[in-house]
């Protein structure tokens, strides 16, 4: 039985895409902080001291743990879809288009499940 080099590429891509999302998650926080301060500091004239009193008391250490695992397990659900559809591609550059866009409309559609039963998991149970 010969050993399929392709499989073993998998894994590296798994693995960044595991780590990377949730990186980006934390990274997008920031962002939206910063904006954040900018609008009050610059269009309402809050001091900065207001908007990090008012930005800790409305933040909560349960949505940072549920927006990182929501991100990781996105970051899953992605990578095995694209996986599996990519090895599975027949047919030329006309089939890995085709592959693209299944691999993204299944990809979407596992997410927008996936966030609907982990916001019920996270903020109704």
């Amino acid at each position: 039985m010969a050993i399929n080099p392709i499989r073993f590429l998998l894994v590296p891509r798994f693995v960044a895409m595991l780590i990377m999302l949730p990186v980006l998650t934390v990274f997008g926080n920031y962002i939206g902080i910063v904006g954040g301060w900018t609008i009050c500091h610059f269009a309402l004239d809050m001091n900065t001291s207001a908007y990090v009193l008012r930005a800790i008391e409305a933040a909560k250490i349960g949505d940072l743990y549920s927006g990182l695992t929501k991100s990781a397990v996105f970051a899953w659900l992605v990578v095995t879809i694209a996986c599996h559809t990519g090895l599975k591609v027949e047919g030329g550059a006309e089939g890995v288009g085709l592959a693209t866009t299944q691999s993204v409309v299944y990809s979407l559609l596992a997410i927008l499940m996936a966030n609907a039963v982990l916001t019920g998991f996270f903020f109704f149970l």
